[in-house]
């Protein structure tokens, strides 16, 4: 009974702390991302990346979630610290789902074992961006808004997160050659 009541405070403890923050930035050489409440009903795996292609420069978002895909005709919205909003159109690039995977927990008696089966999403679009817009992520991101089903997908940051980082990714993808 106090291995019982010892898992199921730890297991309380793990989702208070989940909750009290709403997300969690990550960083890679070629994109930028954060987690987004991770337990709740929306939570996501949000990552932005650069692309640049014949025709122009594109952010490449991706959302990793077990409820959340990217609308076929999707919108990014991205609010700076001045109030400027810059609104760009994009286009679904994929949509994969893997179901299957399975988690078991176990108790001290066999037959409180539960098994959760869960499902993953993993959605991808591309947004063109030019050059007055990108200058405009140099005042960084306040506030971010995509159109994702069945929950429109919106996060606050309190100071600049991701602004300047996506921006070095840009500009940097904009001077490659092949």
């Amino acid at each position: 009974m106090k291995r019982i009541s010892f898992i199921l405070t730890v297991v309380f403890a793990c989702v208070l702390s989940s909750c009290g923050t709403p997300y969690r930035v990550t960083e890679s050489k070629y994109q930028v991302g954060y987690v987004y409440r991770p337990l709740a009903e929306e939570g996501c795996e949000v990552t932005y990346s650069a692309v640049k292609e014949h025709d122009g420069l594109y952010i490449v978002a991706s959302v990793l979630s077990e409820n959340l895909k990217i609308s076929e005709n999707p919108v990014l919205m991205l609010k700076n610290f001045n109030g400027d909003v810059i609104r760009l159109v994009g286009k679904e690039v994929s949509t994969q789902t893997e179901s299957g995977y399975g988690v078991t927990f176990t108790g001290y008696y066999p037959i409180m074992g539960v098994t959760v089966i869960g499902s993953e999403i993993n959605a991808m679009a591309k947004f063109k961006i030019d050059e007055s817009q990108l200058n405009l992520l140099l005042c960084g991101i306040q506030k971010i808004r995509l159109s994702t089903i069945p929950i429109t997908h919106e996060i606050t940051f309190k100071d600049d997160e991701i602004g300047n980082k996506l921006y070095d990714r840009l500009i940097a993808a904009k001077e490659t050659e092949f």
